[in-house]
């Protein structure tokens, strides 16, 4: 979704994270510093996000500012850490990313596996995003 040029309706990322010099951040960094411009009526209304990169890449967004994300994770995962996956989630918000649900959901009692619950909640948050 990071390098994605098309629409997507959502992303998830289940008991993941990214590394702290992953190239993502890099390249929200250069995407995220974006501008409003109201048109004035004060409701909020027709606000254009003015995107500044300075890669030469013809104003391409990703899918990740555009999408709204669903992280999840384990809380006794020993695999991938939670606290990796919740430090992911917190720096891609501070980058711009519609992290959902807020805050970043951890799971009580789930190891590095699926339950029913995490994919009823994954399922939930596609039915509302995506269909």
């Amino acid at each position: 979704a990071a390098r994605c040029r098309h629409e997507l309706g959502a992303v998830f990322a289940l008991s993941s994270y990214l590394c702290d010099d992953s190239l993502v951040y890099d390249m929200l960094e250069r995407k995220s510093c974006s501008s409003a411009k109201d048109d004035g009526v004060g409701s909020g209304q027709g606000k254009e996000e003015v995107f500044c990169g300075s890669d030469g890449d013809g104003g391409f967004v990703p899918a990740l500012l555009t999408s709204p994300v669903f992280m999840a994770h384990g809380d006794d995962d020993d695999f991938v850490l939670t606290k990796w996956g919740e430090g992911t989630a917190d720096r891609l918000k501070d980058l711009g990313v519609n992290i959902v649900p807020q805050p970043f959901l951890r799971i009580p009692d789930m190891h590095h596996e699926m339950t029913r619950e995490e994919l009823r909640l994954l399922f939930d948050f596609l039915m509302l995003n995506v269909f």
